[in-house]
């Protein structure tokens, strides 16, 4: 569940894309997903972290510190991306329970 769209810039050179701040499970704000992105309701993604382009963070995973997903780039599981972590390209990150 995402948050209030409106522009993001994602910086590196890229342009102000339509995004919304993350709704994490226990109800904080989390950080900013591009619109292009999947997070799903169960995901969560902190206040600073970032999910652009055409990523996916579903199941319980967990994005935080500044990590970025970007990318076709897949979190799932259980799976924690964490710190200043970058998942790009069709890197695809799980942990089962």
């Amino acid at each position: 569940m995402n948050i209030k769209n409106t522009t993001y810039d994602f910086g590196a050179g890229s342009v102000p894309v339509l995004a919304s701040r993350h709704k994490n499970p226990d109800g904080s704000l989390g950080g900013w997903v591009a619109a292009t992105a999947t997070v799903s309701g169960e995901a969560t993604v902190t206040d600073r972290a970032v999910v652009t382009d055409r990523a996916v963070v579903t199941d319980r995973a967990v994005v935080s510190g500044d990590a970025i997903v970007i990318d076709d780039a897949v979190v799932r599981g259980h799976a924690t991306v964490s710190g200043d972590a970058v998942v790009s390209g069709d890197a695809i990150v799980i942990k089962e329970n």
